[in-house]
C-alpha cells in the first residue's frame, strides 16, 4: 500500500508552499512523494469514511450515518426543487465567472481571488446539495450556500 506526502518546497521550480499544498502555486506540479507502507496483516475495519483521491486538490470525506430520518426524505424532494433552482443560476453565474477569470489570467497571468473563492462556493455548495440529494446525508445544506 502506498501513501502520499506533501513536500514542503516543489522539486521543479523550488517555491516553498504551505503546509497541506498537493500542487505548487507556482508551476502546478506535483508536491506528493510516494512512501511504500507494508500491508497490515489484520484485516481492516469497517469502511466508516469514504475518502477522494489524494493525487488532486479536492478531498472529500463522507461519514457514514446509519440512522436516517423517515420524514426528512418527504421534507427533501420540495428542498431539493429549491436546492436545484438555487444551484442551477449559481452554475451559470459560475460559469461566467470562470469566462471572465481565463481573461484575467491572460491579460494580468494571474488568478483573481475574488472570481476563484466565488467558483469555489459553488463547488462546495453543489457537492453539498448531491450528497444531500444522493441520501448520504440529512443534514440540510444551507439555501443561501454560506455555512
Amino acid at each position: 500500500m502506498e501513501r502520499l506526502i506533501g513536500l514542503p518546497s516543489c522539486s521543479k521550480c523550488g517555491t516553498h508552499n504551505e503546509e497541506g499544498y498537493n500542487f505548487c502555486v507556482k508551476c502546478g506540479s506535483s508536491l506528493l512523494t510516494k512512501v511504500v507502507q507494508p500491508q497490515p496483516t489484520q484485516p481492516q475495519e469497517k469502511y466508516d469514511k469514504i475518502r477522494a483521491t489524494t493525487d488532486h486538490p479536492l478531498k472529500l470525506t463522507i461519514g457514514f450515518q446509519e440512522p436516517a430520518s423517515r420524514l426528512e426524505l418527504f421534507v427533501r424532494l420540495v428542498l431539493l426543487f429549491v436546492y436545484g433552482i438555487i444551484a442551477g443560476i449559481w452554475g451559470f453565474v459560475a460559469g461566467l465567472a470562470n469566462v471572465i477569470q481565463w481573461f484575467h489570467i491572460l491579460i494580468t497571468g494571474k488568478r483573481s481571488l475574488k472570481l476563484w473563492n466565488f467558483v469555489v462556493s459553488y463547488f462546495r455548495y453543489s457537492a453539498r446539495v448531491s450528497s444531500y440529494s444522493l441520501l448520504l446525508t440529512d443534514k440540510r445544506p444551507p439555501i443561501s450556500g454560506i455555512e
